[in-house]
């Protein structure tokens, strides 16, 4: 498709206000360089590293190029990860993940790859100015922008500014070519500070993420054919029209801080206020037939009032943890204590609700859903063994006296990894109650029992690696949003998932593959591809090897056909 000059102009008018700052930042970086008497380059981007609060370990920033293509989520998971076919739109993980931590979750989580968490945030430490830009322009109008910039202000300050901005235009139903479908922007401003003899370390962040989707319902099919609509999407209209709009925003405040009493004895601290906001708005009525609520001929059942405004849903959250840690000849220790206080509410709770029978109104009443406000405690450590030859083991147990629980192991070699994970957890806010006008539930749940084993092998040479492994995934209480609302699963779900890896390099050329093959049991609500896989063959600096770093190469991924999961644009789920 021929690349029309108004796309590079809609792009400066959209960024116009960040032109000065990407001067900025290029120009300090070009003056910072620090060079000795032999016009050495002294600091570049190998003595620009970071650490993340997961394991504080140094490493170096990345500028290689491999991989370099990658910035949708499907791509840097390696397609692990499926979204709705276009840049920006709500994500999955494509195989079952469990939660990352146990207690009650708000469960909207469909952007949650576009977000900056704490277990992702970079905190720098710099010798001079860096900067670093990647900008991708799609010949759709499509665009993707990443600022980093970062510098030193003392020896024991350091702040940084991570700016990304993407947008995507509908492929089809759209009024013109620049019909946005999704559109948004996240930011974070790290600060990393170190005290003096390197006793004390804090950690702060605070990110934002404000992403606006405009829905389509998907591609309206006259013929009945949905490949009728593959070879010919811009002539296809949408299911919706008007185009309903999707907003969430997040906003997080984040503050880690430790101090070393000797090698075995460290205090560690977390604190985290977290609040995010959900709306949707359909101002057209002629949608109605979309939603399961109002699609029912005749309809029966209870309806809020349409009054044409947005449906939303607001959470906050406020976390502490404190605990001790430490490290004695190969071992490590960790004790916490983790607090949390949250409160959930809808647009809709107190009001009128109508009682519909054969489309006649039978009467019209207020039904008032208290907001939840919750406070839930934890208690959990962790204990290693590491030897000096790569071997080592790893337990880990969190509780909650409400009935959650977490309990994992590890095990690994120079040549092999097992672990498994058992997990009791609660259901989240949004399966348990939604109101709106377009789907409303409240339920009540059990909670979901996770049992899990994997394990790999390594082996490799010096052009050849290798990776098989091995996922056992057990199930019980599975809890699925179908067609119409969530459901739990009372039988015993089950999936085996062998794995493959693997990648080879003849000179400058270089092959890397992998691959799954998935095989869910019980009850069908797991809707996995038999087989899927990922590979690249690629040659590297086969052309203008003095002048450039290159990779030249193809790259492929399939899935075999099966009934993936729908899109539920209300709840975002």
């Amino acid at each position: 498709m021929e690349n029309k000059p108004y796309f590079i102009k809609y792009s400066l008018q959209k960024t116009s206000l960040l032109l000065p700052l990407l001067l900025y930042l290029f120009a300090s970086h070009l003056l910072a360089q620090i060079l000795d008497d032999s016009t050495q380059l002294v600091y570049n981007a190998k003595t620009t590293r970071y650490i993340k609060e997961i394991d504080l370990k140094e490493s170096v920033t990345d500028t290689t190029i491999h991989n370099f293509h990658h910035y949708t989520v499907p791509q840097q998971s390696l397609y692990t990860w499926q979204d709705l076919g276009i840049l920006g739109t709500a994500s999955r993980p494509l195989f079952y993940q469990t939660p990352t931590r146990i207690g009650t979750r708000l469960g909207i989580d469909g952007y949650e790859p576009y977000t900056f968490t704490p277990e992702k945030m970079r905190y720098f430490d710099t010798k001079s100015p860096f900067s670093q830009i990647k900008y991708v322009q799609g010949t759709s109008g499509d665009q993707f922008i990443n600022v980093l910039f970062t510098r030193s202000l003392r020896k024991q300050w350091n702040f940084a500014i991570d700016y990304v901005r993407e947008n995507a235009n509908k492929q089809y139903g759209g009024l013109s070519n620049r019909d946005p479908v999704a559109d948004f922007i996240r930011f974070a401003a790290p600060i990393r500070y170190e005290g003096k003899g390197k006793k004390y370390l804090a950690l702060f962040h605070y990110t934002n993420l404000n992403h606006q989707s405009y829905e389509t319902g998907g591609a309206r099919t006259p013929s009945g054919n949905i490949n009728d609509t593959l070879f010919r999407a811009r002539s296809v209209g949408a299911v919706l029209s008007g185009s309903p709009r999707g907003w969430q925003t997040q906003n997080t405040l984040y503050l880690y801080q430790q101090y070393r009493i000797d090698s075995v004895f460290t205090v560690f601290t977390r604190w985290k206020a977290y609040w995010q906001r959900d709306t949707y708005i359909d101002k057209d009525t002629a949608n109605f037939a979309f939603y399961p609520l109002q699609n029912s001929s005749p309809k029966t059942g209870h309806f809020y009032l349409f009054d044409a405004q947005g449906e939303g849903t607001w959470y906050s959250l406020y976390e502490q943890e404190s605990g001790i840690k430490g490290k004695w000849k190969g071992f490590s220790y960790e004790a916490h204590f983790r607090s949390r206080y949250f409160t959930y509410r809808h647009s809709r709770d107190g009001d009128s609700l109508q009682t519909v029978r054969n489309d006649a109104l039978v009467r019209l009443e207020t039904i008032q859903f208290p907001s939840v406000r919750k406070t839930e405690v934890f208690f959990g450590g962790k204990l290693a063994y590491q030897t000096r030859k790569n071997y080592g083991i790893t337990l880990f147990a969190e509780y909650q006296p409400a009935g959650d629980y977490h309990v994992q192991g590890e095990a690994k070699g120079k040549n092999f990894r097992l672990a498994g994970k058992s997990m009791l957890y609660a259901p989240s806010l949004v399966q348990q109650r939604f109101l709106s006008n377009f789907i409303i539930w409240n339920n009540t749940f059990k909670r979901t029992l996770v049992n899990e084993i994997e394990g790999e092998l390594n082996f490799s040479g010096k052009f050849w690696k290798i990776k098989p492994a091995f996922r056992y995934l057990l199930l019980s209480q599975y809890i699925y949003l179908d067609s119409i609302s969530p459901r739990q699963e009372g039988g015993l779900v089950q999936m085996i998932q062998p794995s493959f890896s693997g990648s080879l390099q003849a000179r400058r050329w270089h092959f890397n593959t992998q691959t799954y093959y998935s095989l869910p049991t019980g009850a069908a609500v797991l809707r996995l591809p038999a087989l899927s896989g990922f590979g690249q063959i690629y040659c590297e600096d086969c052309f203008l090897k003095k002048q450039l770093q290159t990779q030249t190469g193809i790259e492929w991924h399939y899935k075999t056909a099966y009934f993936a999961d729908g899109y539920t644009p209300v709840s975002k789920q």
